[in-house]
């Protein structure tokens, strides 16, 4: 019984998150307490990654023990760099997370059981099927995870995007300065740090939306403007990835303390 409560506790982690934020942000600075424990365990995934992937390349390009094969296997650098790419993508996630309305935090959630699904069916089928190194099993159930995971949703996220009229600030005449204005007024928190982040995403977002609304007036071919949409909508992959990655994470820790007990 308990090894299925710490399965659902680890399941049930990310929409937590996603939920958490889109609620506490607007409040007080105590909510940075969330995109800090995303950057942990996105650091973590990705120090394991980098990890496998440098010690793979040093030990077979170089000599053991040369200034490269050090400097590849440096667990300090690899950390460093762990910490800056989650970083990245805790801040990315954070500022998309605001503008994803009902719809979407319903599927982001029932994602993380998919999510949880396609990690336990990968690391059995790696120990079976695909004949993975034992000592491999784990990181490629997370690596494929985030893949395939990102490779499902994108889809659904872009038809439920494409369901949805223009935001309300931008403007008529679409005039740059005056939609910024107002994409930056929509969104706020008493918090300077986080107020800074989530307007930056809006008016990120904002300038996107000023972007493709501009270019699709000047395409004339219907096919182009397709084109074109589709890109807009596939630029929201990178807090997809952040989101899965921050899931399966959560679900390999899970499932470690499953077999250990």
């Amino acid at each position: 019984m308990g090894q299925v409560i710490t399965l659902v506790a680890a399941t049930m982690a990310g929409p937590a998150l996603v939920l958490g934020w889109s609620l506490a942000y607007p409040i007080g600075c105590w909510s940075l307490a969330l995109p800090a424990v995303a950057v942990f365990i996105l650091t973590l995934a990705g120090r394991d990654r980098m990890s496998w992937r440098r010690r793979c390349l040093a030990d077979c390009l170089f000599i053991e023990g040369s200034p490269l094969h050090r400097l590849l296997r440096s667990r300090i650098l690899i950390s460093l760099a762990a910490l800056i790419v989650s970083m990245t993508l805790a801040s990315v996630l954070m500022m998309t997370i605001p503008r994803w309305d009902f719809s979407i935090l319903a599927i982001v959630a029932l994602d993380a059981l998919a999510i949880t699904a396609l990690y336990l069916w990968l690391h059995g089928v790696s120990a079976g099927l695909l004949r993975v190194n034992r000592a491999g099993r784990t990181l490629f159930a997370r690596v494929w995870t985030v893949r395939l995971n990102v490779l499902l949703m994108l889809p659904v996220l872009v038809l439920v995007q494409l369901q949805q009229p223009p935001p309300d600030y931008l403007d008529d005449a679409l005039q740059l300065r005056s939609t910024l204005q107002a994409a930056s007024t929509s969104v706020a928190s008493e918090c300077l740090l986080v107020d800074a982040l989530v307007r930056l995403g809006r008016e990120g977002e904002a300038f996107a939306w000023w972007v493709i609304m501009k270019a699709t007036q000047a395409i004339e071919q219907e096919v182009l403007r397709w084109v074109a949409w589709l890109l807009f909508l596939l630029s929201g992959s990178l807090s997809l990835w952040a989101y899965s990655s921050f899931c399966a994470q959560l679900v390999h820790h899970a499932q470690r303390r499953m077999q250990a007990a």
